[in-house]
């Protein structure tokens, strides 16, 4: 849920910006890239968002998801789109303004900082989960099995940030190549079936994406990333209290648009999309799929968090590519 000072900032902004005679409105359909199959965490609050900005507003949105590069071929392609309002990239925050920049600096066309994040959307915590037929039940029982596996074991992501946790969960418990493998998907969808089926015998991904599955009892909750406990989930370990060295690796979606994009244009995104997440049906939403709206809405409050992101996690990435150099 929004915090007290959170939900005070996000109503100034909100109020400021509604007495104000907005310049720019949309008279078309805006399109929304996605860079991960669908059913990925960040459409789920995309969707969410937008169902409820157009109820209330004559906005329309329409999404295309061109996964890929951990999310690095959709701002390939919005990036170059026209700055005038009509197109925008729903961006897990740290694919692309940290993993893209280290492992596909070949393949990106665009750099962070030429990005223009306009506004934020939310976050999730990473679920690690398995099938429910593994003896593992735990962060540390897992741990334990990776320090000193008894056969081959594979570990599913969909790249990105998932990438990250794996890999820093790899470094810190010290575990060496060979028998422990990493398989990477473009969307959570196979991922889940993969585990379910037993091809994949760990995956991490949203808690949002992977509830409904663990609450059907076909998939087990071994952990979760982040700082937080999730009071539905309390017997589920988090990484940090096993590892902690592991950063607080969670997924952060925030709303990217075409460099030098209009204020009139960023300010309707704020303006809307504030009010949007401040509503009591997006509020229910988020809180009933284990989400938490940005506290980061407006372009120069996305910009620090983002900055503050890039300190923390580009030296992590970078330590990860010269050890997975060496296997």
């Amino acid at each position: 849920m929004i915090t007290t000072l959170k939900k005070l900032t996000v109503l100034l902004v909100a109020a400021t910006l509604s007495t104000m005679s907005l310049a720019w409105e949309p008279k078309k359909p805006i399109t929304a890239y996605i860079g991960y199959a669908p059913g990925s965490g960040g459409e789920l609050a995309f969707r969410a968002a937008t169902a409820e900005i157009e109820r209330t507003t004559t906005a329309r949105f329409v999404i295309i998801t061109l996964p890929g590069l951990a999310g690095g071929l959709s701002v390939n392609k919005s990036s170059k789109e026209p700055a005038d309002g009509y197109s925008l990239n729903v961006t897990g925050a740290l694919p692309t303004y940290v993993l893209n920049e280290v492992f596909d600096a070949q393949a990106i066309t665009w750099k962070a900082n030429d990005l223009f994040p306009v506004t934020g959307l939310g976050t999730s915590p990473f679920a690690i989960v398995t099938s429910p037929n593994n003896s593992i039940n735990n962060v540390s029982e897992l741990v334990a099995q990776l320090r000193n596996p008894n056969k081959n074991i594979n570990f599913g992501n969909t790249g990105g940030a998932q990438a990250l946790l794996y890999g820093a969960i790899m470094s810190e418990a010290g575990v060496q190549s060979g028998k422990v493998q990493t398989v990477t998907y473009k969307g959570p969808g196979a991922v889940m079936t993969d585990v379910i089926g037993g091809n994949i015998d760990y995956a991490t991904m949203p808690l949002a994406v992977a509830a409904p599955l663990i609450d059907a009892g076909k998939l087990k909750l071994i952990g979760l990333s982040g700082n937080k406990k999730i009071a539905k989930y309390p017997n589920a370990q988090l990484v940090k209290d096993v590892l902690p060295n592991v950063p607080a690796i969670t997924a952060m979606w925030n709303i990217t648009l075409p460099a030098n994009t209009p204020k009139e244009v960023a300010d309707w995104y704020v303006n809307t999309f504030s009010k949007a997440l401040d509503s009591k049906n997006v509020q229910q939403y988020f809180g009933d799929n284990y989400m938490h709206a940005s506290d980061y809405m407006t372009p120069e409050l996305q910009r620090k968090e983002i900055n503050a992101l890039r300190d923390r996690m580009l030296p992590l990435a970078r330590k990860l590519k010269i050890e997975l150099e060496k296997q």
